[in-house]
């Protein structure tokens, strides 16, 4: 490992915790405490004054970029680990998440990570130009974009099965006539579905399963709207569960396929930390 990668390093990390907020969209029974505040300690340390990714940011100062993407950062911290967040709180030493605010968790997720994404592959071509490019962490960008598409997939057409069966269960209510809830929830459903064709526009994956997962993704979403009829023996329910074993199954393989190499790379990264401490502590010793 360089001094290059181990900066890279430092910025991915906050993408690794970014990924993993999505988990604070989704329904659960129960939330671990201990892996939140692991996240949180985790992503405020990669956000302090010298961390790598705020030293980038402070350089981009033409049109404030930089602050711009300084700002957005800062609200999603406000928002999940602020020490006011309005998405998590502890009670009774247990961790409650307010899953109302799933679409804004869903949105800086998105747009966050895509955002940092494009950082880093700003860097991998600096690199490859200087020749201080390395192998191993293209290869764990590789692994890592298509298990974040996927999760995201995943977290974003499930959301999108609650919204519908809340939009139905509204209407049903309501005796087919519209009214403020259901205008509320076709307004969430758009925005998911927002969020899924901005991840198709910055998806180059050519993975054939995983484009399989999205073409039927977006099937279902045409059966939702009513655009297109379920096959013959089939219910729409039938295809949403189909849906989410389908990119249940897929995340299962690039989750562990990207861990293997996660943990590889870490591992290089604390031997290169490690040789750094004690080359500083010979030096120190010596003057």
């Amino acid at each position: 490992m360089n001094q290059e990668t181990r900066f890279l390093m430092g910025i991915y990390q906050v993408n690794v915790i970014i990924r993993d907020s999505l988990e604070y969209g989704i329904p659960k029974s129960n939330y671990s405490k201990e892996v939140y505040e692991q996240r949180k300690a985790s992503i405020l340390h990669g956000l302090e004054d010298n961390a790598p990714l705020i030293h980038f940011l402070k350089q981009q100062k033409e049109n404030d970029v930089g602050k711009s993407i300084q700002n957005n950062i800062n609200d999603f911290i406000d928002l999940i680990y602020g020490n006011d967040a309005r998405v998590v709180h502890t009670e009774d030493n247990k961790l409650i998440v307010d899953t109302a605010f799933a679409t804004q968790v869903f949105d800086y997720v998105v747009g966050l990570h895509e955002t940092i994404n494009d950082i880093l592959h700003g860097f991998i071509n600096y690199n490859k130009e200087h020749g201080t490019y390395e192998e191993s962490f293209g290869e764990l960008m590789g692994k890592d974009d298509i298990f974040y598409r996927s999760i995201t997939y995943l977290v974003l057409t499930d959301s999108l099965a609650r919204l519908f069966q809340e939009f139905n269960k509204t209407m049903n209510e309501a005796k087919g006539k519209e009214n403020p809830q259901s205008s509320f929830v076709i307004n969430e459903i758009r925005k998911v579905i927002g969020f899924l064709n901005f991840l198709d526009e910055h998806t180059h994956i050519e993975n054939e399963k995983y484009l399989k997962n999205k073409e039927l993704s977006h099937e279902v979403i045409d059966l939702m709207s009513g655009s297109k009829k379920p096959e013959e023996g089939k219910t729409i329910p039938m295809y949403i569960t189909d849906l989410h074993n389908e990119w249940s199954k897929l995340c299962q393989v690039t989750e562990l396929d990207w861990k293997k190499t996660y943990v590889e790379i870490w591992q290089e990264l604390s031997e290169f930390e490690e040789k750094i401490l004690k080359e500083t502590q010979k030096n120190e010793a010596q003057n």
